[in-house]
């Protein structure tokens, strides 16, 4: 992972993702495949939430509360390359008024995710890739951190891509 981002995390990268490094807007994520705008569909983001939070249960009982989607189920305790937490599936609602804007890279009929700007450079806006995208977030204990992961990808393609992005998260190591 970029130093900038404050986890001493490193991990391996399979063939077909693309590495996003958004510096400015302080995220750090992984996508492949393509959305109406040309963007990745499916993303792994990895987000530093130390101090802003204070335990990854405490994260995603919030985010159980985003407005934006429905859970689909309770939190539930993970461990993810030996680094325990807390995950939650959601699927975004929909949202038809939404008719996108193709010069910002807003496709049609995806939400915006106001809970997650926080997290972020002032101004930075975070939204769903797709229309009805289905979500897993967790929140890791990362030594003192706490490192959140955002995946995200079209209801159709989740299971596959849930199943690929484990394949990177579980080589998750402290870098050197």
């Amino acid at each position: 992972m970029p130093p900038w981002l404050g986890l001493p995390l490193a991990f391996e990268v399979g063939e077909g993702w693309r590495v996003l490094n958004e510096e400015r807007a302080r995220l750090f994520l992984l996508g492949r495949g393509e959305n109406a705008q040309n963007n990745p569909s499916q993303i792994i983001t990895f987000i530093d939430a130390t101090g802003a939070i204070t335990s990854p249960e405490e994260f995603i009982a919030a985010v159980q509360t985003i407005p934006q989607w429905t859970p689909l189920g309770g939190p539930v305790s993970v461990a993810i390359a030996g680094f325990p937490g807390w995950q939650l599936d959601a699927v975004a609602k929909p949202n038809s008024e939404e008719k996108g804007d193709p010069s910002a890279d807003i496709p049609p009929g995806i939400q915006f995710l106001p809970f997650f700007q926080e997290y972020f450079a002032p101004g930075f806006i975070w939204s769903t890739s797709s229309p009805e995208a289905r979500v897993r977030t967790a929140a890791l204990r990362v030594g003192e951190q706490t490192l959140v992961l955002y995946m995200e990808a079209p209801a159709a393609e989740f299971e596959q891509f849930i199943l690929d992005a484990d394949t990177i998260l579980w080589t998750l190591r402290p870098s050197d």
